[in-house]
């Protein structure tokens, strides 16, 4: 960014009140290297001096005119091109900013915990990775639990084989794929601290136990900026007791609608990672699981990728397949994309006898067994004890039975942390999400 008139930009400085003879600042998010999100009427803000005449210029030819306020802080909406650029934006007042090599294009907020925080490193997957067109931006300072923990860069950052290690794993790996099928700009915002629950990424007042200690450091400071949507990686920390885990379904729904109300621009796309298979025994990963299983279907434009097959422990490395699994949703329901993009979901169960016969959704081009026969289903009667069942697929539907069943009241699939060789998967190659029906 060229400064004019000694102008400067406060590093992390995104929410903004401005003292009396404040100078021209604008929010660090637009700074140099930038990707603005594309066709849409993007917020700019800042501060000034209070009553100053304030100009925004795209050099794609729209600008924007306003007036600082009272306590010298100001905002316009910017036209914004086509995919494209580079582009220059320019503030002025009584100085000038100038923000260089803007590229339009989607931007995705990345939040969540230590899976979504951790970085690509040196993965084989990425090290001679060259993307001009992928740019990445670091919320505020690295944290943990809410301490300092890296400096952090308040700036965008293009793909290159050294910058990107230092980028979120699964957010590049599905950034990486939007670039690459749609062949669009993308930028990538990571505000994600290992270890944190859901509750202080949920404003205060959304629910009783919403802290919103990290969405004041982190969600906050970013809105209104404009994106196209967001990608959700958490669930591990809520996974530490029944009770935590019992409240994740309504938590993460108010989290997701209180984001949306704030931001204030619509419905935005939401798509989260449902968590893997994960061996402690003193954790109920599996109920967090189904939490988010049925959270789809409550808000629109709402997604979950399924991960049950990936068994890598609590940090997996195969972020390079988990970060693409969203992506082909994002890229289906999305940007119109004709394409399987997720793997067999429960829609309904009907009890037929002594059968259990399970329906799916997102089957593909059809049910298949990967093994010698499927695993992992268990059934229950009135007793409530399930016992492992026989698994049969007929068309897009799996049949479960038990002869220590005769009146089955309860199915599950896959209901436990680490279930070893998940069978249940699409022709397409994606596993089947775990579920419980039943009473």
């Amino acid at each position: 960014m060229r400064i004019q008139n000694v102008l400067f930009v406060l590093p992390g400085m995104l929410g903004i009140v401005a003292p009396a003879g404040a100078e021209l600042k604008v929010s660090p998010l637009f700074s140099d290297g930038m990707v603005i999100q594309r066709e849409v009427d993007a917020p700019v803000w800042g501060e000034a001096e209070p009553g100053e005449a304030i100009t925004v210029c795209g050099s794609w030819g729209k600008e924007a005119e306003t007036t600082a306020d009272d306590k010298g802080r100001w905002s316009v909406r910017l036209t914004t091109p086509e995919a494209g650029g580079p582009f220059e934006i320019t503030v002025s007042g009584t100085t000038t900013i100038e923000i260089r090599d803007v590229l339009a294009g989607d931007v995705w907020l990345c939040a969540g915990q230590s899976n979504m925080a951790g970085n690509v490193g040196k993965r084989e997957e990425a090290k001679e990775d060259n993307y001009p067109g992928i740019r990445h931006f670091t919320s505020a300072a690295a944290t943990r639990r809410g301490k300092p923990k890296a400096a952090g860069a308040t700036r965008w950052i293009a793909t290159t084989p050294q910058t990107v290690q230092g980028f979120t794993a699964t957010g590049y790996f599905f950034g990486r794929h939007l670039h690459q099928e749609l062949e669009v700009p993308i930028g990538l915002i990571k505000a994600a601290v290992g270890g944190s629950l859901i509750e202080p990424w949920t404003p205060p007042g959304t629910y009783d136990g919403a802290q919103g200690s990290l969405y004041d450091k982190h969600i906050s400071l970013l809105i209104p900026f404009a994106i196209k949507g967001a990608i959700w990686y958490q669930g591990e920390a809520n996974s530490r007791s029944e009770a935590l885990a019992a409240s994740y379904a309504a938590h993460l729904q108010g989290m997701i609608t209180a984001w949306r109300k704030n931001w204030g621009q619509g419905d935005f796309p939401f798509y989260y990672v449902q968590l893997p298979s994960i061996g402690s025994p003193d954790r109920v990963y599996f109920q967090v699981r189904e939490a988010m299983r049925r959270s789809l279907g409550s808000l629109p434009n709402l997604g979950m990728s399924v991960n049950i097959d990936i068994d890598e422990g609590l940090h997996p490395k195969s972020k390079h397949i988990m970060g693409p699994r969203l992506a082909l949703l994002v890229l289906r329901d999305v940007y119109g994309k004709d394409l399987v993009a997720c793997g067999p979901l429960l829609k309904a169960v009907n009890i037929d006898g002594g059968r259990a016969v399970c329906t799916f959704t997102e089957t593909g081009s059809g049910l298949v067994c990967r093994g010698e026969r499927l695993a992992h289903f268990e059934i229950a009667g009135n007793d409530g004890e399930f016992v492992p069942a026989e698994a049969t697929i007929e068309g897009n539907t799996v049949s479960v039975s038990s002869d220590k069943v005769p009146e089955p009241k309860s199915v599950r699939y896959a209901w436990e942390n680490n279930p070893h060789n998940v069978t249940l998967f699409n022709r397409e190659g994606l596993p089947a999400s775990p579920f419980r029906w039943g009473e």
